[in-house]
């Protein structure tokens, strides 16, 4: 993946996978590793605001950090383009909940609501997914 940025510096796909890279290797928070993959989230978002990917990734490595503020700003992001995203849902859930905001208390039944919600119509479209998948495989002639 550097070597690939080497190449292509402002793709922002190309930091989002770097980040993703690093952060799998499971370094501690405030550890250099972790500090290169935030720094590569970062470049990602920066490069492209609508990566949800990356924003996702961002929100996480903020969490773990402990920078519930700044991990709640990139979850209302990607929440405004996608507001079925389940995994924007949780963690903002999860972050309200450790931002010890008295405000943010009365947010968490809507957004256990919308969790739900979100998890079923990600459980229906792949399931969806898969009868295709089923339908395409049996569809293929056999020699």
């Amino acid at each position: 993946v550097r070597e690939q940025l080497k190449n292509s510096p402002r793709n922002a796909f190309l930091h989002y996978l770097l980040a993703e890279v690093l952060i799998r290797q499971g370094p501690a928070a405030g550890s250099p590793e972790f500090r290169r993959a935030l720094a590569a989230a970062e470049q990602a978002v920066r490069l492209q605001p609508d990566l949800n990917l990356a924003r996702n990734l961002l929100s996480r490595l903020y969490f773990d950090n402990g920078q519930a503020k700044l991990a709640i700003a990139q979850c209302r992001a990607v929440l405004q383009a996608d507001p079925h995203d389940p995994v924007a849902i949780y963690r903002l859930m999860r972050a309200l909940k450790s931002s010890g905001d008295p405000q943010a208390a009365a947010e968490l039944p809507d957004l256990l609501r919308r969790f739900n919600e979100a998890r079923e119509l990600a459980s229906q479209k792949e399931a969806q997914e898969s009868r295709y998948r089923l339908v395409e495989a049996s569809a293929t002639p056999r020699p």
